[in-house]
């Protein structure tokens, strides 16, 4: 018989419990959960997969605007990618992983950030990804004197256009598809740095990252 941490009165406590709101039954000299218990349990497991979830995401949610997305939207059932000082753009090999089995691919961009260009550049030179990029207009006039090369590569991808407008945001959303699947991610920035990215498959998230991913392309159409 193992030993437990807590004292016998303490487990009597919880069988009695348990055993009063049909959560186990008595089998012999053991308990064993009923319909009810594996029920809750499996509730129980889901509530504490979302809570750590979430816990992981706030570092990456606290510096999104407030009025920018729900956090338990983007947090549900999300994978969290945090910045690591010593590895910053380590981030961005997840966004790769997902680009390997990807059709298509569109995405904001906000900031300059060389690492981000190439794994979306190399991707679909690799893959053959349909990539569209809305690019803030600002920043695109600023990358033409002073960073030409990254753009330069990526204008000269024969799958990849460009389409400017106002993407002046503190983060990046994008969607990637592939045969089977749609991806949606945020990738937060703080003053030009990478705080994080929160990947995320479910249906309300694919669904708010489309509707954002319009909404910017759509200022530079009305513009």
């Amino acid at each position: 018989m193992k030993s437990l941490s807590v004292s016998r009165s303490t487990v009597d406590r919880a069988i009695s419990e348990l055993r009063g709101v049909d959560c186990i039954h008595r089998s012999g000299s053991a308990y064993r959960s009923t319909e009810i218990g594996r029920i809750a349990l499996e509730e129980y497991a889901s509530y504490t997969d979302r809570m750590q979830s979430l816990e992981e995401a706030t570092p990456v949610i606290k510096s999104l605007p407030r009025d920018s997305v729900t956090p338990g939207l983007f947090s549900r059932e999300a994978s969290v990618e945090t910045a690591n000082p010593r590895r910053p753009l380590h981030i961005f090999d997840r966004l790769s992983a997902v680009l390997e089995s990807a059709k298509r691919f569109r995405g904001t961009v906000p900031v300059a950030l060389a690492p981000y260009f190439e794994v979306i550049r190399t991707s679909a030179a690799e893959h053959g990804i349909d990539v569209e990029l809305t690019v803030d207009a600002v920043l695109y006039d600023d990358l033409q004197t002073e960073s030409r090369t990254s753009i330069e590569r990526l204008e000269r991808s024969k799958t990849v256009r460009l389409v400017t407008s106002d993407v002046a945001t503190s983060y990046a959303v994008w969607i990637a598809e592939t045969s089977t699947q749609t991806y949606a991610g945020i990738i937060v920035y703080d003053q030009g740095r990478v705080e994080g990215m929160i990947v995320n498959s479910t249906p309300a998230a694919t669904e708010w990252a489309l509707n954002q991913y319009r909404e910017f392309k759509k200022r530079g159409e009305s513009g």
